[in-house]
């Protein structure tokens, strides 16, 4: 049977708000109970209950912030989910966020570069570099991908207000690029990713504010 403090307080004698008889070590709990409701205020308040976080409502957010604590997050990932991307370029760009920054102690091995694959006995037949493919290397160091980045002149002063978008995209476009040439043998090719870019990037201005469409269509045309 349920029972509330205040009740059990004016309950004469207490004992009766138990089911007797009293094992041995219930009647030791029963004596420590006496003694904890003693000497407590009385008053006519009703009883209430709270969670441990504080609050009368139950939800799976504050459950999973009371396991969790408040640990610091890298602004980056907020700029990520705020941006004007499809999902699938945002999860596909948070992954490798987490691979290339190295946010945890160990390496996250998200995406399915050459170097993760040849640590899990898996080998992708090799091309034109001849340097081990990993996240750095393929995104920022490779020639295709400097030539990719070169094409774009990207730079916060020249871009639209939506330099994470065009990170994002870019990002996504060299990713197919080499998608493309291990899986359908097409060449790699910048001018190509370029096209790849610009045609995804049209397509934003459908999810951008409209306040941004008249620099983000001006710089898009005076791409090469």
């Amino acid at each position: 049977m349920k029972q509330t403090l205040k009740n059990a307080i004016r309950a004469d004698p207490l004992s009766k708000v138990f089911n007797l008889p009293l094992s041995v070590q219930a009647f030791q709990q029963f004596q420590e109970v006496l003694q904890i409701i003693s000497s407590p205020p009385k008053n006519d308040d009703h009883d209430s209950w709270t969670y441990i976080w504080r609050n009368f409502f139950f939800s799976s957010k504050s459950v999973y912030q009371h396991l969790i604590g408040h640990p610091e997050v890298d602004p980056i990932f907020k700029w990520i989910w705020k941006s004007s991307c499809e999902p699938k370029h945002k999860v596909f760009f948070w992954l490798l966020v987490q691979d290339m920054f190295f946010f945890c102690d160990l390496v996250q091995d998200r995406l399915s570069t050459r170097n993760l694959l040849k640590r899990k006995n898996m080998f992708l037949p090799s091309y034109d570099c001849s340097v081990e493919e990993t996240i750095a290397h393929l995104f920022l160091e490779c020639s295709v991908a400097r030539d990719c980045w070169s094409l774009i002149n990207l730079t916060v002063i020249s871009s639209p207000n939506c330099v994470m978008e065009i990170i994002i995209i870019m990002c996504w476009c060299i990713w197919g690029l080499r998608n493309d040439f291990i899986f359908r043998g097409i060449q790699v090719n910048s001018l190509r990713g370029l096209t790849g870019f610009k045609e995804i990037f049209r397509q934003l201005l459908w999810r951008a504010k409209k306040k941004y469409f008249p620099a983000i269509e001006l710089w898009i045309d005076h791409l090469v």
